[in-house]
């Protein structure tokens, strides 16, 4: 399931580059054909959301080397590189400090003006040594007591929290009541470093005394500490331009979070120490759970309502005991063991499970695991099942096909909106089930004349007509085929998900 997400995403981000590179794109230089470029890269930029920092990297390196045209080739880098600078996803400002050092410092593409090249150098040069996935700079500096401390040294193998603040901060006074609160109420095993960036002792002593005390925590190692001559260099080391600025160091010594606020910090901290049992890193969707489900379904009817009671049972039996943990993992296969399946039946009965056990129950997949695992691969689901609604029309688009009705056979190209009692069959020759269908279909129609079907070689058309391909997929769920729907005499959709080949029942086979 992993790689239909990764497929997905790697065909925006194909669209976008073709149509970056198309020639009716080079050397546009007017405001309209700008701005219709621009909606393309936030598409692809939206694409790119989720993906890992050296993917974004490489893809925003690939668009970039696309564009030929001079003025396209600016206004290209220049929005890339805005939009990472100014991503809300952590992480980002390294593939900002990236497209930087390849396009921008080389001197290959131009800034708008010196003063923003410079702006963006010092930019740079503040925040390269402390990015995600760096190793964390140490730092030498004293503690409340004179002390002189060096930061990781003391305690290695611990997680370290950083916290760079002024007194005078209103933004860092309420931070630090946040971070006090949390810790005091967590307790996590850290050692956490407050670091004063001023040089006001007295202010400093007084702020830490009266309103930043950690009394009664027994696992986090706390220091105090400043610099005021900033020998440390901490300023570039730790790019703190302004404050507050709160890191997450692992225990082996790697940056992985920064520009964090309190709530993010807890999100990481409680990954990582609370109870495994309560946030486990689950995975779904193996083949030891999918031999589970095809034999927890062995001998039941595949109708809509008989899956919908079994995903019942599992729901009440498990939540029932408070066992949320054997919830999410059950659910999370059957989603993912429903979601590889054909046939009405099976398809009612995931929309039931996406509405009620994922959607409807946002208290239980809340944890950043789920919401890549869970909750992204749910809403593809959702949006492949929302296409041709029933109720609603086929599209208007002219699709060669093959008519079977009564004994007659005729090849020819015709609207899909003007199909009337008609059950259409999207294939393809590799679909050793479609045929089977087709020949159901053929038989079906040679023995009632009121039988009438309309056969659509999906292979046929991606290879000579791609742009009604493309209608096709954003109007089916032709992630798996056949996929077979069924118009009315006023050629609304009355059945999708069908199968031919087991009359009362659905087939739930995937297509090979």
């Amino acid at each position: 399931m992993k790689n239909l997400v990764h497929a997905i995403i790697a065909s925006a981000l194909v669209l976008a580059a073709i149509a970056l590179t198309s020639p009716e794109v080079y050397g546009m230089t007017d405001s309209l054909e700008l701005q219709k470029l621009n909606r393309k890269l936030e598409e692809y930029l939206k694409a790119l959301e989720r993906e890992s920092i050296e993917t974004k990297c490489a893809e925003a390196d690939f668009l970039i080397e696309a564009c030929q045209d001079s003025i396209v080739r600016q206004f290209t880098a220049l929005k890339i590189y805005t939009h990472f600078i100014n991503s809300k996803v952590m992480g980002d400002e390294g593939v900002a400090i990236g497209i930087f050092d390849n396009w921008f410092a080389s001197g290959k593409i131009k800034m708008k003006s010196e003063l923003d090249l410079m702006n963006a150098r010092i930019y740079s040069e503040f925040n390269r040594s402390s990015l995600i996935g760096e190793k964390a700079p140490e730092l030498t500096m004293e503690n409340i007591d004179g002390e002189t401390l060096n930061l990781f040294s003391h305690n290695p193998g611990k997680y370290s929290i950083l916290f760079f603040y002024d007194t005078d901060c209103p933004k860092c006074r309420i931070e630090s009541i946040l971070l006090r609160n949390l810790l005091k109420s967590k307790d996590y095993p850290v050692d956490f470093y407050a670091i004063y960036t001023q040089s006001d002792r007295e202010k400093w002593t007084n702020y830490v005394n009266n309103e930043f005390t950690l009394n009664g925590c027994t696992q986090i190692n706390v220091q105090h500490l400043w610099d005021p001559e900033i020998a440390s260099n901490f300023q570039i080391k730790y790019g703190i331009l302004q404050t507050p600025k709160l890191f997450l160091v692992s225990d082996t010594g790697i940056i992985t979070g920064r520009n964090l606020d309190c709530q993010s910090l807890e999100i990481l901290l409680d990954r990582q120490f609370t109870r495994k049992d309560q946030y486990s890193d689950l995975s779904y969707g193996s083949e030891e759970s999918a031999r589970f489900y095809d034999t927890l379904f062995s001998g039941q009817t595949q109708d809509c309502e008989s899956i919908i009671s079994l995903c019942s049972h599992i729901s009440g039996r498990t939540l029932g005991q408070k066992d949320t943990l054997l919830f999410r993992q059950m659910t999370g296969d059957l989603m993912y063991y429903l979601g590889g399946k054909r046939g009405e039946g099976t398809k009612c009965a995931l929309k039931s499970l996406l509405d009620n056990q994922i959607f409807g129950k946002p208290e239980i997949w809340k944890t950043p695991s789920d919401s890549l695992k869970i909750i992204s691969f749910a809403k593809i689901l959702k949006d492949l099942q929302d296409k041709s609604q029933l109720g609603g029309t086929l599209p208007e688009v002219s699709v060669n096909g093959i008519l079977k009705r009564g004994k007659s056979e005729k090849e020819f190209s015709i609207s899909l909106r003007k199909l009337r009692n008609c059950t259409v069959i999207f294939m393809t020759n590799s679909c050793n089930i479609c045929k089977k269908e087709v020949e159901v279909a053929d038989s079906l129609s040679k023995s009632s004349t009121k039988e009438k079907f309309f056969i659509v070689n999906v292979d046929e058309i991606l290879a000579y007509k791609p742009e009604t391909a493309k209608i096709l997929f954003d109007n089916f769920d032709l992630s798996a085929l056949p996929y077979i729907t069924k118009t009315d005499k006023k050629g609304r959709i009355a059945r999708k998900y069908m199968s031919l080949s087991i009359p009362g029942k659905t087939s739930d086979s995937q297509g090979s």
